[in-house]
C-alpha cells in the first residue's frame, strides 16, 4: 500500500534484525515507495531490479510497433489485411453475457493451445474473480469481433498515471497476428 510506508519497512527491518535475515527487501512495486525514495535516499538504497521488467511495455513503442520483431510486425499487417471488417468494441465485463463469451473464448484458447484445465486453472480462476470484483475496479477491455464473434479480448486496469496493467489478454488462435493487433489498440485508446 502506500499508507504508513515509513512504518512498514521499519517494522520489516527490525523483523529481520531480530531474524538475522538479509538486510533487504525486494520485490516493492515502485508505485508503494515512490514518495519516499527521495526524501530517504540517506537511510536506505533504493535499486530497481531491471528483471523485473520484461512485462513494462511503453505505450508509444506498442502503438508504433517498435517493441515487437519484424516477424510480429508482418503478422499485424497480414491480419490487417486478412480481416479488414474486423470490429473492436469496448467491453462491458460485468455484463453476464460478454463474461460467457469472455469464458467460451477462454477455453477456446485453453483447447487450441492442448492445455488441460489444471494447467489454465492459475489464470481461470483469477478471470472468474476479477468478474465478480470488476463493478469495483477500474477496468478497460476491449473486444475483436469478426462477423459478429468474440475472436479476442484484452483486460487491463488503469491504476496511477501513466501506469496500465495488462490482465488478462486472450484470442482465437486461428486468426495470426490478433495479439498484435489486440496491444495496438489498446495502447492506442490508453494513450489517448
Amino acid at each position: 500500500g502506500e499508507s504508513k510506508v515509513r512504518e512498514t519497512i521499519e517494522m520489516l527491518f527490525q523483523y529481520i534484525k531480530e531474524h538475522n535475515l538479509p538486510q533487504e527487501l525486494r520485490l516493492i512495486p515502485e508505485i508503494n515507495i515512490k514518495k519516499i525514495i527521495k526524501s530517504d535516499s540517506h537511510k536506505y538504497v533504493f535499486l530497481e531490479d531491471e528483471d523485473q521488467n520484461d512485462y513494462i511495455i511503453p505505450l508509444k513503442r506498442t502503438i508504433d510497433l517498435s517493441n515487437i520483431n519484424l516477424h510480429k510486425q508482418k503478422k499485424y499487417h497480414k491480419f490487417l489485411q486478412d480481416h479488414p471488417s474486423y470490429k473492436i468494441r469496448q467491453l462491458e465485463i460485468t455484463d453476464r453475457n460478454i463474461q460467457k463469451q469472455m469464458l467460451e473464448l477462454f477455453h477456446t484458447w485453453k483447447n487450441m493451445r492442448g492445455k488441460t484445465e489444471k494447467e489454465v486453472s492459475p489464470e481461470l480462476l483469477p478471470l472468474k474473480k476479477l468478474f465478480k470484483f470488476s463493478a469495483y475496479l477500474n477496468l478497460f477491455s476491449l473486444g475483436l469481433y469478426i462477423d459478429n464473434k468474440l475472436i479476442g479480448f484484452v483486460i487491463d486496469e488503469r491504476v496511477k498515471e501513466p501506469y496500465v496493467v495488462g490482465h488478462f489478454i486472450k484470442a482465437n488462435l486461428l486468426y495470426p497476428g490478433i495479439y498484435e493487433v489486440l496491444n495496438k489498440v489498446s495502447a492506442d485508446m490508453h494513450y489517448k
